[in-house]
């Protein structure tokens, strides 16, 4: 496994920073002259943040640990 240097905004959105080694892949730069006028700065930085959603009350449950299922009900943020 590799810790990967990412930037800080990464890191806010809880990519995690270690990678196994079959994920990672050689840096080839751009071709400029297949792919003139590509940057590497017009990459998406993140994915668009997903809503976040905050339970009211835990109805029922049952299972333990990994194993574990729950009906709540939604707090509709009101």
């Amino acid at each position: 496994s590799f810790r990967i240097d990412l930037p800080s905004h990464f890191i806010q959105q809880g990519v995690h920073p270690v990678f196994h080694a079959s994920l990672l892949q050689i840096h080839v730069p751009n071709d400029d002259c297949q792919f003139p006028g590509r940057l590497d700065n017009q990459l998406q930085e993140s994915p668009v943040a997903q809503p976040q959603w905050q339970i009211d009350k835990m109805i029922s449950h049952s299972g333990s640990k990994r194993h574990a299922i729950g009906q709540v009900r939604w707090s509709t943020g009101d």
